[in-house]
């Protein structure tokens, strides 16, 4: 019967490589730079090159030994490593689990700091012989199904290593056990900021960045960024984080985000009857679109987060149809009468004035405030409930289009 949570643990490992490439960052040293999927799971460059080998599981039970098969994977990856004829001296090797490893155990050594290892050399070379062995015992007996067909491709890696090899192997080897899994990520970002970061936006800094960091991780999969990220990226990017989040200011989640909007979802309503009736065009109703996006789910984060009362909000969106008013009242009387050519090009002209004039005149809704798209989004979402309009006569000529919800 196949297992229903398959995909879900392949996801959810796949997902904590960044995750925890995240924290490692966190811990490294000024000048360091990591990566997912390149050299291995995690890859950390230094000094010295780490290549980290994550099993995660959502069950810690039970102990780390000789016997485990995800060990012997990740021993046939490094031990090709090993084999390279340029292989770099300066490169370890961390094998990171969720299991525990017992203080009895051959292998726990490899969790010490201790040079001597040559039991544990015994130790995965007795395992990886008795493997051998039993194989070829079952050939001899020709049975159909051989035992350990997962854990022997690692013990014949190894056994094809030199002894200097497998010596020089063991003594890269650090396991480090008992690891956190993907449930346990904040708790362990938390913990690396605490001494820099004032509790009450302690939490909201965390998420933030968590974030920012995976959206890093995807830009960088997808060639759209580095895919290395050096420390002082990160460094930089906590700054700016508590810098937005400090008295007086509010972050931006939403300004770069715009590849994220369905257009074809934010059109088809009023919004797009109120840019048709003034004959603007395709790429007004996009960046109407994209704007509309990004300020609504900006201003229901910062709710959501407790980081702004919706009173502040309604005294900006207040602050924007008073400046509209200015502007349209005049507008609707100097062209009485007038032709539908001269109103239809007046009222481009005022919502062009909503995109990129407005938010220069218009106090933001904090000092620090500097993103056009607040206004921008905030004046089509008051153009979509009639609040405002942009043809000098927009309120009789909405009320007659068919199939626009009023």
């Amino acid at each position: 019967m196949t297992n229903p949570h398959s995909a879900d643990a392949s996801f959810l490992g796949y997902y904590f490589q960044g995750m925890y490439a995240l924290v490692k960052l966190l811990d490294a040293e000024d000048n360091d730079r990591i990566s997912i999927e390149t050299e291995d799971d995690v890859y950390l460059e230094g000094k010295t090159k780490k290549l980290h080998q994550l099993k995660h599981s959502m069950n810690t039970n039970g102990n780390l030994s000789v016997k485990n098969d995800g060990l012997w994977k990740t021993i046939r990856i490094w031990s090709s490593k090993i084999m390279e004829q340029d292989f770099d001296e300066t490169t370890y090797f961390i094998f990171v689990t969720p299991l525990g490893l017992d203080s009895t155990s051959s292998l726990y050594k490899l969790s010490t700091e201790e040079d001597d290892r040559e039991d544990v050399l015994y130790a995965l070379t007795l395992e990886a012989n008795r493997v051998k062995e039993e194989r070829i015992e079952a050939e001899r007996k020709e049975k159909k199904q051989l035992p350990y067909n997962t854990r022997w491709p690692g013990c014949e890696s190894f056994l094809g290593l030199s002894l200097e090899q497998q010596k020089n192997l063991v003594n890269k080897i650090t396991i480090l056990p008992n690891n956190f899994n993907i449930s346990d990520i904040n708790n362990e970002v938390e913990k690396r900021i605490r001494n820099i970061v004032p509790p009450k936006i302690r939490n909201l800094i965390v998420e933030r960045l968590i974030e920012w960091w995976d959206r890093r991780i995807v830009l960088g999969l997808i060639n759209e960024a580095d895919r290395e990220v050096k420390k002082i990226e990160l460094t930089r990017q906590i700054f700016s984080i508590i810098t937005e989040l400090s008295e007086g200011n509010l972050p931006d989640d939403f300004s770069e985000r715009d590849e994220e909007v369905v257009i074809e979802e934010e059109l088809c309503g009023i919004m797009e009857a109120q840019i048709d009736l003034v004959k603007g065009g395709n790429s007004r109703k996009r960046r109407a679109a994209i704007a509309r996006w990004q300020a609504r789910n900006q201003r229901d984060k910062w709710i959501n987060d407790d980081l702004i009362h919706s009173m502040e909000l309604n005294k900006l969106d207040k602050r924007l149809v008073k400046s509209w008013r200015d502007l349209y009242e005049p507008i609707q009387e100097d062209n009485s009468g007038k032709g539908e050519e001269i109103l239809c090009k007046e009222g481009c002209s005022l919502l062009d004035w909503s995109h990129h004039k407005a938010h220069l005149e218009i106090a933001p809704i904090k000092i620090g405030w500097q993103h056009p798209f607040l206004v921008q989004g905030s004046f089509q979402q008051l153009a979509d409930e009639m609040i405002v309009g942009w043809h000098p006569d927009y309120k009789n000529k909405i009320t007659k289009i068919e199939g626009v919800d009023k």
